[in-house]
């Protein structure tokens, strides 16, 4: 039994107000780019889980039924305009949904909904050990109001991530959520740099074939970035209920910003009390080269270990007015 705390950082003299907007515009400033780039206009690819086929022009009367045709055809300045619904994957090789085709700056390419959400079911890949559900290894994309599910260990050990930015730069995603994945929901790894993850809502995740069950299974995960991959942007996301951490940036050598956002009741087999991976809030390393990670207004709630953890790293992160309260391991590690 742990005695509920809370507690709240500022940065001292650097702490006040005046210069965390400066930090945030700072960093924010090239992560946003890709969100203001102005697009050149292109078509509309409509896509239907009911009413489309794979046979059919794209059009509003003739949807596309899957997604992934969708990402086939779709080239710079176009629009991916999902129809509501579950579109539910059936695919032979690890990929729920890979996307390879690159927008530009000057003409990004977009999907996302026509009013709400499109939930991208990986439950039945069952082919292969590791599975992506959706997999970005692009660069100018806007997706938003998406969510994955289902990713599925098919062997001990298996490999398997909701929504997996890999090599992926310049993107925003926004409204999007991952969860009953069985491993990481939302991972960025790789030469990944300026990308802005906004209002994103990661949970339930819990890989139970890792060799410690649960302990992969991180809300959102940023990783093995190196020095170059800078503007990597994390704002107003909620990460709760994963079997290992809230939000980790193992290995990862570049700053990153994770600003206004939330990491509640991580540690635990979701649903549950039950231990399960490391169940810290924020996981801030481990780094060699100590980049200055930029922590800001954030909450860390009854994670079972500490809220905030710098985990070997080099060096301190930057701390700017974060709450810690409830967590087993204390505010502060």
């Amino acid at each position: 039994m742990f005695t509920p705390s809370f507690v709240t950082w500022s940065l001292g003299v650097l702490g006040n107000h005046r210069l965390a907007r400066l930090l945030l515009a700072a960093t924010l400033g090239a992560a946003l780019a890709p969100g203001l780039a102005q697009a050149d206009v292109g078509r509309t690819i409509h896509v239907s889980p009911t009413k489309g086929n794979d046979g059919n022009p794209g059009t509003r009367n003739q949807p596309l039924a899957s997604i992934a045709a969708a990402v086939g055809i779709v080239n710079p300045g176009d629009t991916i305009l999902l129809a509501p619904g579950v579109y539910k994957v059936k695919s032979r090789t690890e990929y729920g949904v890979r996307i390879t085709r690159d927008g530009t700056k000057s003409a990004p390419i977009t999907m996302r909904t026509e009013g709400g959400e499109a939930v991208i079911d990986c439950s039945a890949l069952t082919s292969t050990k590791t599975v992506y559900c959706l997999q970005l290894e692009a660069d100018w994309w806007r997706i938003s109001n998406v969510a994955v599910t289902g990713s599925t260990q098919n062997a001990k050990g298996a490999w398997a991530v909701g929504l997996n930015l890999l090599n992926a730069s310049n993107n925003v995603l926004q409204s999007v959520r991952a969860f009953k994945n069985q491993g990481p929901g939302i991972a960025l790894i790789g030469k990944s740099g300026n990308n802005l993850l906004q209002d994103c809502e990661s949970f339930s995740n819990y890989d139970p074939l890792a060799s410690t069950p649960g302990g992969n299974a991180d809300g959102i995960q940023i990783s093995s970035i190196n020095k170059k991959q800078v503007g990597n942007v994390v704002s107003r996301c909620n990460s709760h209920n994963n079997s290992d951490d809230g939000f980790d940036l193992w290995k990862t050598e570049a700053v990153v910003t994770i600003q206004h956002s939330i990491a509640k009741r991580n540690g635990f087999v979701p649903g549950t009390s039950q231990k399960a991976g490391d169940g810290v809030g924020f996981k801030l390393g481990k780094n060699s080269s100590g980049p200055k990670h930029q922590i800001l207004y954030n909450r860390a709630l009854n994670n079972r270990a500490a809220g905030f953890d710098r985990n070997g790293a080099a060096r301190s992160p930057i701390y700017v007015e974060n709450v810690a309260q409830g967590n087993g391991g204390g505010p502060y590690k």
